[in-house]
């Protein structure tokens, strides 16, 4: 019988791992564990028509009580629960970072047109 090929991450989350990597020099034992964590909630998002960008507290939650209806330990929970804290904090993140790109729009704000002139 042939295994289904494994689903590749959504293009945040590969952000996500990227960042752990390159930023907080994670090992490749810690990205795996990553990973593999974070298509564990993928996979339960897209069987609820989600993603992670559009997951609501509800999806969460729900995520959240299957692993204690698969027996997860505590343990293993709150891994994933941390994993997923750090996701979304990432995606916020990203995401006040475009607002604020769009925002300024590549122009000058008037401060820094003032600092220009005088130097």
């Amino acid at each position: 019988m042939k295994k289904k090929p494994a689903s590749p991450l959504s293009r945040e989350a590969e952000a996500f791992i990227e960042m752990l990597s390159a930023e907080r020099g994670a090992s490749k034992n810690t990205e795996a564990a990553y990973r593999a964590d974070l298509k564990n909630l993928e996979a339960f998002l897209v069987r609820r028509k989600q993603r992670p960008v559009t997951a609501d507290i509800a999806a969460l939650r729900a995520y959240l009580k299957s692993l204690d209806y698969l027996g997860m330990t505590p343990r293993t929970v709150a891994r994933r629960l941390s994993v997923i804290r750090q996701f979304f904090r990432f995606l916020l993140t990203i995401r006040r970072a475009r607002s604020i790109h769009r925002a300024w729009d590549g122009r000058c704000p008037r401060s820094c047109r003032a600092s220009k002139s005088t130097d």
